[in-house]
């Protein structure tokens, strides 16, 4: 997959689930209404809250974005995938099981739905490998990174050219 492509998907979810967070964060009375959302009057301050959940993973998207823009090291763009995945297969599966059993109406259904299309490309995604293949120069090359590890005083005379850690560990108990 096209970096452009990858970064472009990063801008659109992040962006996305940023701004419906921050709407359904601050007016969630007016969201559930667009929205055409039955919710208890009692419930409207939890509906608040999962705007703000969804405000801070348009942020890890946009953060994911800006760590692509600037080529970081792959792993923590796996990660950012990863955790968002989880983030996101929680919400589905509990939107999922009120829906099953009739606590909430169609409307969040689409909610869930939208969940679970990004956690299917995500999830494909890195079983593919699809940020590693998109990275345009060598593996793993944000070398102000490594130039900064190089120098540290904790770890001395290691060659950092390839950020994961399981060959990392391995270069340095070969130094044993």
């Amino acid at each position: 997959m096209k970096r452009t492509v990858l970064m472009s998907y990063q801008l659109f979810s992040g962006s996305f689930d940023a701004a419906i967070g921050a709407v359904v964060a601050i007016a969630p009375n007016y969201a559930t209404h667009v929205a055409r959302m039955h919710v208890s009057p009692d419930a409207i301050q939890f509906i608040s809250i999962v705007g703000a959940g969804f405000f801070s993973l348009g942020l890890a998207g946009l953060c994911g974005a800006f760590m692509m823009y600037r080529r970081v090291c792959v792993e923590r763009m796996e990660t950012v995938w990863l955790l968002t995945a989880i983030m996101r297969t929680g919400t589905a599966v509990l939107i999922g099981e009120h829906g099953a059993a009739g606590n909430l109406g169609r409307a969040w259904l689409i909610f869930a739905l939208c969940n679970v299309v990004p956690v299917l490309i995500q999830g494909i995604g890195l079983h593919n490998c699809w940020l590693e293949r998109a990275s345009a120069s060598p593996s793993y090359s944000n070398t102000k990174i490594f130039e900064i590890n190089q120098n540290a005083r904790s770890i001395p005379n290691h060659d950092f050219t390839n950020c994961r850690p399981s060959v990392i560990a391995n270069r340095h108990s070969h130094d044993s």
